[in-house]
């Protein structure tokens, strides 16, 4: 009877070696719907942090790649512990000085982020008026003047007069058309030393909410909060935070922001960046 049954159409004979074969080939598409998934999942598989240290080890190569191509930076020996950082040169003109911009996209957009980076302005920086500072932002984050639509806002850092910080927000219930300052009050910037900053950012729960969050830190100390934001007037991923924003320069948008020399000639000063992580959540605050 088993020869017989050996013998019908389609039947096809048990052998040992033929299935260890086919369980070796179930075992590869096993490990590559796995890393299928682990590339497709970067948040819940510890792949949530994007690191650009300007090293062989980062993570976030798009922060690097757009840095080189800028003609204001330089990659060098300027980072913290004289490792390589990006070296800003922030040329004075008629608007304060030229932008350096471009933007990232984070891995995932979702409602809370931490953005942190290593600064220090050179000994001869002039903070003149005041300036802006990398920060977040929705897949359209809102900057230079433009109102607010109800997908899109922005939150940057940005240093005042006489080395001042604030948080600069672009929100829905804003008072004016240029973005919202959140002080922090008694702090000053020292020229030539590197400092930590922590920019973080939780939308508001619902578009009618005013519970969304920005919360500033210098070298793991909170040092400006607000936590009444509506930050997004919409639902969907759009309004999530969602990039990354390079923004740094004078500005404003005429000429006294400008840095100059001492014949009042527009000049070129110089500040320096190392260490940009971002990841979902609240700051994981340590030694820095």
């Amino acid at each position: 009877m088993l020869a017989a049954a050996e013998r019908l159409p389609g039947r096809k004979r048990y052998h040992p070696a033929s299935a260890s074969r086919l369980g070796g080939e179930v075992m590869k598409l096993v490990r590559v719907l796995i890393q299928a998934a682990v590339l497709a999942m970067p948040f819940q598989l510890g792949a949530q942090e994007l690191t650009a240290n300007f090293e062989s080890s980062a993570t976030w190569r798009c922060v690097e790649d757009n840095a080189k191509k800028q003609p204001q930076i330089a990659i060098g020996p300027y980072g913290t512990d004289g490792s390589r950082g990006a070296r800003v040169a922030y040329r004075g003109f008629d608007r304060g000085s030229e932008r350096v911009h471009f933007q990232c996209a984070l891995p995932k957009p979702g409602p809370e982020y931490t953005l942190e980076y290593s600064i220090r302005f050179d000994r001869d920086f002039q903070f003149v008026k005041g300036g802006k500072l990398p920060g977040l932002g929705p897949d359209l984050p809102m900057t230079g003047g433009h109102g607010i639509k109800a997908d899109r806002w922005s939150v940057r850092p940005m240093f005042l007069t006489r080395g001042g910080l604030d948080a600069y927000v672009y929100h829905q219930d804003q008072p004016k058309g240029t973005g919202d300052p959140i002080i922090a009050k008694g702090f000053l910037f020292q020229k030539d030393r590197y400092y930590h900053i922590a920019v973080y950012v939780k939308v508001n729960s619902s578009p009618d909410a005013r519970d969304g969050t920005v919360r500033l830190y210098v070298d793991n100390q909170p040092v400006a909060e607000r936590s009444d934001l509506r930050y997004r007037a919409v639902s969907g991923n759009s309004a999530l935070v969602a990039k990354f924003i390079f923004s740094t320069f004078h500005g404003g948008e005429s000429p006294e922001w400008a840095p100059r020399d001492q014949a009042g000639k527009f000049t070129t000063v110089y500040a320096d960046f190392d260490n940009f992580v971002a990841y979902p959540g609240e700051p994981r605050l340590g030694s820095k």
